[in-house]
């Protein structure tokens, strides 16, 4: 529903989280994937630098960090 009201896909909470930092880290696949379908920015950091690819490996998610990685996450 949010999506079809053009809603932001890059709103960052109070440490600088979106959606897909939240998505990457829990290992929602489908939701990683439903995000990187909408071209959302890949690229956004937490405020510790973190991004979605950072949080989805270090947490074991490899099959999130292959969507990250196909959708062409920056990998330095």
């Amino acid at each position: 529903m949010l999506l079809s009201k053009k809603a932001s896909l890059n709103p960052n909470d109070m440490i600088g989280c979106t959606p897909l930092h939240f998505a990457s880290q829990s290992g929602f696949e489908s939701i990683v994937s439903v995000l990187l379908a909408h071209k959302i920015d890949l690229e956004v950091t937490d405020k510790n630098q973190c991004t979605a690819l950072y949080l989805a490996a270090s947490n074991g998610f490899t099959k999130v960090v292959e969507l990250l990685v196909e959708a062409k996450a920056n990998l330095v």
